[in-house]
């Protein structure tokens, strides 16, 4: 079976999210003094919020993209069916 372009949408978009959440404490590192035992939350935080941005992101792009793509499909179904 082919894989699905959403669950591939969805897995690049929260990997991307997952990718930027792995990076920021490392960009932020020249930034920040931590304090004992923060680094760790802050690297967590981050992961959760990239995981955040990343599954938001998918949501948008088939709220906004794919929904109208489905649409556009049923109409060209229809006037190939008639």
């Amino acid at each position: 079976m082919k894989p699905s372009i959403l669950r591939n949408l969805l897995i690049a978009c929260v990997a991307l999210g997952l990718a930027m959440g792995l990076v920021f404490p490392v960009f932020a590192q020249s930034f920040v003094d931590w304090r004992p035992g923060m680094k760790g939350w802050f690297v967590v935080s981050s992961l959760v919020a990239g995981g955040a941005v990343g599954a938001l992101n998918y949501w948008l792009v088939n709220l906004i993209l794919l929904r109208k793509l489905r649409r556009i499909s049923e109409v060209a179904t229809a006037i190939s069916q008639n």
